[in-house]
C-alpha cells in the first residue's frame, strides 16, 4: 500500500514539475511584445457611415487626439491583439517565382504606429508611416518568420513583391514575431496590412501605450473618440498586460491544481512510510535489542531500518516511474520548452521523494536505536 501511495506520489508530482518548468518557460521567454504600460479597447465603426475612406480617416483623426492626450507615447489600431488566438489565413504568391499552394500567412489590419504602441521590434527595412494611404504604393510588413520562411532572410524579404487579393504589395519591412498564444513553439507567418490601404469592415482594437498608469487614460480616451463620433462606444476597455495575463490563466490554474493533487500525495506518502515505519519497529522490538545484546551498534540497527525503508521506497519509485513515463504523454499539449519525459525532472522528483521517505523513516529509526537489549529479553522471557 506504502508503495502504491509513493508511485502515485511520484506521478503527480513529476506532473507538477513539468507544468512548472514549462509555466516557468513561458513567463521568462520574451513574448515579442511589450505588456506593461497599455491601454487597449475595442471600437466597431457601423457600416453604414464608414466605408474604407471613411474608417481610415477616423483611425486617423482618434490617434491624433489619442497621442497627443498627456502622458501618452504612442497609440494605433489593429485588428487583434497578441495572444487572443486571432486565427486568419490567407494564400500569397511570391513575384518571380513560381506559384506555391503553401505560402500561406496569417494577416492583420493595422494602422502606423502599431509596433511603437505594442512593442514589437522593426528587424529590416521600415515601419508603416503616415504616407501609406490608399493613394500610395500598397505595401505590406512581413514578421520575422514569414521572411525566415520564404525568404532566406529579413532583409532579403524587404523591397521583395507579393501578389493576393488581386493587387500587388511591395514588402516594406519586417517586424518581430509575436506567437499566437504565449504556449505555441513559434510564431506563424504572418502578413500586416496598412489599414488605409486595406481592410475589411471589422471591430478595431485601441491600443494606447503611456508613461502613467493605464487606468489613468480611459475618461481622456472616451472623450477623444466621442469629440470624433458622439456615437462611438469603447468597449472592452483593459491592459495590454491583463490581456498576456489572461491568457496564461488556464496554465496557471492547471499548475495550481496539479500542484495541490501533487503535494497532497505527497503528503500521504510521507504519512504513509512513516506509519508502516513506526509499525515495523513497534513488532521488531524484540530483534532489534536482541541484535544490540549479540553486539549490533546502533548504527546497524539505523541501516537496518533505512534499507527496510528503502526497498519499499525503490518499489515504489520503480512503479512510478513507469506511470509517470505512460501518463506525461497526455500532458504534452500543456508542455512548453520542456518534454513530457524530461530526465532532470525525473531525477530531481525522484531525490525529492528519496530524501522525504527518508526524513519519514529517521524517527522510528532513532526509536529503534533506543531499544534496550534488557527490556527486550525480559519481553522474550
Amino acid at each position: 500500500m506504502t508503495a502504491a501511495q509513493v508511485a502515485l506520489a511520484f506521478v503527480l508530482v513529476v506532473a507538477c514539475g513539468l507544468l512548472l518548468r514549462s509555466f516557468i518557460a513561458m513567463i521568462t521567454t520574451n513574448p515579442g511584445f511589450k505588456p506593461q504600460g497599455a491601454v487597449t479597447a475595442s471600437i466597431e465603426l457601423p457600416t453604414a457611415r464608414y466605408d474604407r475612406p471613411a474608417a481610415a480617416d477616423f483611425f486617423r483623426r482618434a490617434v491624433d487626439r489619442i497621442r497627443a492626450l498627456p502622458g501618452v507615447s504612442e497609440a494605433a489600431f489593429s485588428s487583434d491583439l497578441p495572444w487572443t488566438g486571432y486565427d486568419e489565413n490567407t494564400g500569397f504568391s511570391i513575384i518571380g517565382r513560381p506559384s506555391d499552394d503553401d505560402t500561406e500567412a496569417r494577416y492583420h489590419f493595422i494602422t502606423d504606429g502599431y509596433t511603437r504602441a505594442t512593442g514589437i521590434p522593426v528587424i529590416a527595412g521600415r515601419d508603416l508611416n503616415s504616407s501609406d494611404v490608399s493613394s500610395a504604393p500598397l505595401v505590406v510588413l512581413l514578421n520575422e518568420s514569414a521572411a525566415r520562411k520564404y525568404w532566406s532572410s529579413p532583409e532579403a524579404a524587404v523591397g521583395a513583391r507579393i501578389k493576393l487579393w488581386g493587387a500587388e504589395r511591395t514588402i516594406a519591412g519586417v517586424i518581430g514575431d509575436v506567437r499566437d498564444m504565449p504556449w505555441d513553439d513559434r510564431a506563424a507567418p504572418a502578413l500586416y496590412f496598412p489599414q488605409a490601404q486595406t481592410w475589411s469592415p471589422q471591430p478595431m482594437l485601441l491600443i494606447a501605450r503611456a508613461g502613467v498608469p493605464p487606468a489613468s487614460l480611459v475618461d481622456a480616451i472616451r472623450r477623444a473618440v466621442r469629440e470624433i463620433d458622439p456615437e462611438l462606444p469603447l468597449a472592452n476597455v483593459r491592459s495590454l498586460e491583463s490581456v498576456a495575463g489572461g491568457a496564461m490563466a488556464t496554465r496557471r490554474l492547471t499548475l495550481w491544481l496539479v500542484t495541490a493533487f501533487g503535494a497532497t500525495a505527497l503528503i500521504l506518502a510521507i504519512i504513509g512510510v512513516y506509519g508502516l515505519m513506526a509499525q515495523m519497529v513497534g513488532q521488531r522490538r524484540q530483534e532489534f535489542g536482541v541484535r544490540q545484546a549479540l553486539g549490533a551498534t546502533r548504527g546497524d540497527i539505523m541501516r537496518l531500518v533505512f534499507s527496510t525503508a528503502a526497498i519499499m521506497t525503490s518499489g515504489g519509485l520503480v512503479i512510478g516511474v513507469a506511470l509517470a513515463a505512460a501518463s506525461t504523454r497526455l500532458l504534452v499539449s500543456l508542455l512548453y520548452g520542456v518534454q513530457p519525459r524530461d530526465p532532470m525532472t525525473f531525477a530531481g522528483v525522484a531525490l525529492a521523494l528519496i530524501a522525504a521517505t527518508a526524513v519519514a523513516t529517521y524517527m522510528p529509526a532513532r526509536r529503534a536505536t533506543h531499544v534496550s537489549a534488557a527490556s527486550a529479553l525480559r519481553a522474550a522471557d
